[in-house]
């Protein structure tokens, strides 16, 4: 049976969060050296891939493609995302050691150079399972100004940000399922982004 994925972005206001370089900035003191504006986009990517697998990963893969394999290492982005999948925030100060907290959080993981066709050249895959084995394999992409977009979802064209809240639906493709779910926002006076 075919499935869809129905994408909705919530307007709503969201807090604003500090990145990890612009804290350390605000300190007087330099980041972890990982550039200025601190390595908040990957993290953000991790934290978006374990909100979607909705459980606690246990294992990741994880490829890098584009510039985030140039520097990915040298950038601390594999940290990072790594930190982000552990829900870590984006100014925590275990990010740089995030490997050693996964450790101890049960969290395998392992990094790959990937060749993605027509992706944006700050992407990555997470191919993830959670706890109870789930399976979710996703592809982000940091695209400038301090924004993320997830451009797919276990082969599925996805494309939102998570700057607002995203209601994500996995259905039969059937008539009537995309009505009843956007039906029942409509009855809760949820604003629909478009």
């Amino acid at each position: 049976t075919a499935c869809a994925h129905l994408m909705i972005e919530i307007r709503g206001h969201m807090p604003f969060v500090l990145g990890w370089g612009e804290r350390m900035k605000m300190n007087g003191t330099r980041g972890w050296g990982i550039g200025e504006k601190g390595n908040r986009i990957p993290v953000r990517i991790g934290q978006t891939v374990g909100k979607l697998l909705g459980e606690r990963v246990v294992n990741a893969k994880i490829g890098l493609h584009g510039s985030f394999l140039a520097t990915g290492r040298g950038h601390g982005t594999d940290r990072a995302i790594v930190a982000g999948l552990l829900g870590l925030a984006v100014d925590d100060q275990r990010i740089p050691e995030s490997f050693a907290e996964a450790k101890k959080a049960g969290l395998s993981f392992s990094f790959e150079g990937i060749s993605l066709m027509n992706a944006h050249p700050n992407s990555v895959r997470l191919e993830v399972t959670g706890e109870s084995g789930r399976k979710l394999e996703v592809i982000g992409a940091s695209i400038g100004g301090g924004r993320i977009r997830i451009c797919e979802i276990d082969g599925l064209t996805a494309n939102f940000s998570g700057e607002a809240p995203t209601l994500v639906v996995y259905n039969q493709d059937k008539p009537g399922c995309i009505v009843k779910v956007t039906s029942r926002l409509g009855e809760a006076g949820i604003n629909i982004a478009t």
